[in-house]
Formats: C-alpha cells, structure tokens, sequence
C-alpha cells in the first residue's frame, strides 16, 4: 500500500482542521506558510489539484503583503518560489523568483533591500540554478554595496557559493573572513557537508581538516570545546564516524553531538550507544526505520525533559513522526491514539499565545516528511 492510502486517515481530518483555523490567524505570512504545508500533504495524498490550487492561493495571499511592509520577512517571497521549485513546477518557480527580484529591488532601506535579494539567491541556489542565482546575488550587492561589503553581507555571498558547488572559492572566502572565528569555523564544517553530498568525499574531509586545526586556535576553552562538538557531528555527515567517536573520547556533549549525527544518518545503534541525553533526532531515525515501540520510548524521554528541545512545536512534531510510522505499519488505532496527544498539547499550548494553527500545520508537515523541516 503506497503511503498516499495509509496516510489518507492521518492527514485529511488534519487539513480540515486546518483550513477551518486559518480565518483565525491574523498573521498573513503565518497564513502563507501554512497553506504552502497544506498543499505538499496534498501532494502526498496523491492530489496534485488541490495542491496546485493551494499554492496559488498562497501565492494570492502573500502578494496582498507590500514589500514596504518593514514586518515583513525577506524569507517569505523565496519560500513561495521554492515551494513550487519543489513540487516540480519550475516555471511558475522561475516567475515567481522574477516577481520577488522584483519587489525587493523597490525597498527603499539599503539593508532590507540588499537581503531581500540574497535570501532568494539562497533560495534560487542549486548547481543547475547557479548562474540565475549568482545573478540575483549580484544585483544584492549592486543594490547595496555597503552592506554587501559587511562581514554579514559578505557571509551571504559566500554561503551562496558553497551552495552552487563553487567549494574552492567559499573555502577561499572563508578562511579570509574578518567574521568571528567560531561562525567562520562552523562555516567551514558545513562547506565541507555540503562537499560530501556531491561526492567530494575528499574535498570535505580536507575542509573539515582545516576547520578542526582553526578550532584549536579558539582561546576560550569553554567556546573550543563547544564549536569541536558541533564539527565532530560534521565529521559524520562527511562519512568519518570513526574519526568522530575517537575525537569525542568521552566528553559528554561531544559524544551527543555525534549521537545526533549518527541518528540523522540513520544509524540509530551507534546514536543510542553514544547518547546519554534525550534525542529528538533518534525519535525521528527510529520512527523513519518502523521501531515505534523504541520511537515511543525515546520521545518519552523527550517529552519528559522539557531541556531537551528547543523549538515550541519539537513535542508536536515528535508525535507527528511516530503518527505516520503507525500508519505506515498498519496500526490506525495506535496512530489515531497518538494524533490525540498531539491535538491536546496543541490546544494546552499557550506559551506564545494561540498557536493552534501553526503547530496543526507543523503536525502536518511532521507526518509528510518525517519530522524533518521544510526549508
């Protein structure tokens, strides 16, 4: 049974419910996010209609927001356009990047109009897509030289060559940055990710390299331990598990930290061998894998430590991934018990005032892609 069918019971009351909250939500932008998660669950539903209208409503909505607005997000427009990137439609994509180019070339603030247009090169940035969003960046930095030539301004422009595959001139840039040298070291260990995705296993270990020996320049122990954790869960990413675990020694957080790499790479043995916090990424490893029963235990243990996470909608995201593993296993009444708590906490939850509607559309999206976020 393909997932379309054993998610159809799961997700439909959701959408409904939904859709029945959005006339409620004051938030324009909130609104286009989540109409932009109620069309990927329709695609995933196997109804490419509905979410082809969905995203046009979205697209409606969000032009009812003027670019002036100085509320406004410089992520919203990107997200509209990739979101239809994403569901195969690239000339509508294309349009709609036109559109935004468009709208955040008319800002009058030199700050807001120089990353207007650098969040939808960020957003444009692919190989395939490297020359138009190379061009859209330039205009970035034409539009607002001085705040292109900012430590900030210059990371954007950086952080958009590692993203069309230009590894060599982002490495250049980095290692000549004037930012501070914990961001510039991080950079590097996520330059060196992004190398190991295109099979440039060599590459990335080399740019990891020079991110780790950079480390060892930090002063402040607190702060070098701190960043080595993070790049030790890079080491990961870019296939060297086993250096990373040796490196971690037994250093509490550096081990966590590689745990959670582990898990995000589906090794859900080696994570739960190094782990010794709770885990929102094992949950999701060990949902993706149909271990519910272990999924359950692990995000009792999340949901217990409130410490454990960080975002408002993790607890509700946690249920959503475990809700679509039962599905998945053919188990409707495990999954519909599961939706319950899902929809009490969403309803008890009032840390930000009413966010029903947000945390229903996080739920939704949890299900469709098990717990992982849309960019």
């Amino acid at each position: 049974m393909q997932n379309k069918d054993v998610l159809r019971p799961v997700l439909e009351p959701l959408l409904t419910e939904a859709r029945g909250l959005l006339a409620s939500e004051p938030g324009i932008e909130e609104r286009v996010g989540v109409l932009l998660r109620i069309a990927r669950a329709e695609a995933t539903l196997g109804q490419p209609d509905a979410a082809k209208k969905t995203r046009a409503e979205a697209v409606a909505l969000a032009r009812t927001l003027p670019a002036s607005d100085p509320k406004l997000s410089p992520m919203l427009w990107p997200s509209v356009a990739i979101a239809h990137e994403d569901a195969g439609d690239s000339a509508t994509a294309k349009a709609l990047f036109a559109e935004g180019v468009s709208r955040a070339q008319k800002l009058k603030e030199a700050e807001r109009r120089f990353y207007g247009l650098a969040w939808l090169a960020l957003y444009q940035a692919s190989p395939k897509n490297a020359a138009a969003a190379k061009a859209t960046m330039a205009l970035a930095v034409k539009s607002a030289p001085a705040v292109a030539a900012s430590p900030d301004g210059q990371f954007m422009q950086t952080s958009l060559l590692g993203e069309v595959g230009a590894f060599a001139a982002a490495k250049a840039r980095l290692l000549a940055s004037k930012r501070d040298p914990a961001n510039t070291i991080l950079s590097l260990g996520n330059l060196a990710t992004k190398q190991a995705k295109t099979g440039d296993k060599a590459g990335a270990k080399a740019t990891l390299a020079e991110a780790m020996k950079r480390n060892q320049t930090i002063k402040s122990e607190l702060e070098r331990r701190m960043t080595q954790s993070i790049l030790l869960g890079y080491a990961v990413q870019v296939g060297d598990a086993a250096s990373a675990k040796k490196l971690a020694g037994t250093d509490p957080k550096a081990r966590q930290s590689v745990a959670e790499a582990l898990a995000e790479t589906g090794d859900t043995d080696g994570a739960k061998a190094l782990s010794s916090e709770p885990s929102a990424a094992l949950v999701y490893a060990l949902a993706s894998k149909g271990k519910v029963a272990d999924a359950q235990k692990e995000a009792e243990r999340v949901l217990a430590d409130p410490g454990s996470t960080t975002m408002q909608d993790e607890p509700i995201r946690l249920l959503g991934a475990i809700a679509a593993a039962q599905a998945k296993a053919g188990d409707t009444t495990g999954a519909s018990a599961t939706l319950e708590q899902a929809r009490k906490r969403i309803t008890d939850d009032k840390t930000f005032g009413d966010k029903r509607l947000v945390l229903t559309a996080s739920l939704i999206e949890s299900i469709v892609t098990g717990g992982k976020r849309d960019r």
